[in-house]
């Protein structure tokens, strides 16, 4: 399974989520752990397989019931689009 690196990340889940946003990168900055991108090889001997599921997928399916349940929860308020 192909792995993104994070900048791509970003763009999947603001494509999933049909937002804009402008991405900043301050290298002068602590980065963190370099390989944030997960390593499945023990997953894959343990349960000998791979994901069936594909990152954009998943994200796909999960960003609207996360959606769905922070505006149940009072969390977020979905703006309605007028219709003209």
């Amino acid at each position: 399974m192909p792995q993104l690196l994070p900048g791509a990340r970003v763009d999947l889940v603001c494509d999933i989520a049909s937002k804009q946003i402008s991405k900043q990168h301050d290298l002068s900055k602590p980065q963190g752990v370099r390989g944030r991108i997960s390593d499945n090889r023990q997953l894959r001997d343990v349960l000998g397989g791979e994901p069936s599921i594909t990152l954009e997928h998943g994200l796909a399916v999960s960003y609207p019931w996360i959606e769905k349940e922070l505006e149940k929860a009072g969390r977020i308020q979905k703006l309605a689009l007028a219709q003209g």
